[in-house]
């Protein structure tokens, strides 16, 4: 499993890190690790915007070439 870095500001982290602490206490999550919610957040992300992944098929299937947008009526 990939081990990204990341780099996020330690005000963000440190609120983060405080609501999985007590989603963790109150039983909402299973552990207090961060890393299952990131992961979560990562799903819902990536679902949320399967049409890049069809856009970047284009891109690789094109050799390169850049897929534009579709045009629009001004």
């Amino acid at each position: 499993m990939a081990n990204p870095s990341i780099s996020i500001p330690d005000d963000l982290l440190e609120d983060f890190d405080r609501i999985v602490d007590v989603k963790e206490m109150l039983g909402e999550l299973e552990s207090d690790n961060r890393s299952p919610v990131i992961q979560e957040l990562m799903r819902d992300y990536v679902e949320e915007n399967e049409e890049y992944l069809e856009r970047y098929e284009q891109f690789v299937e094109g050799n390169g070439k850049t897929a534009t947008a579709p045009a629009t009526a001004d």
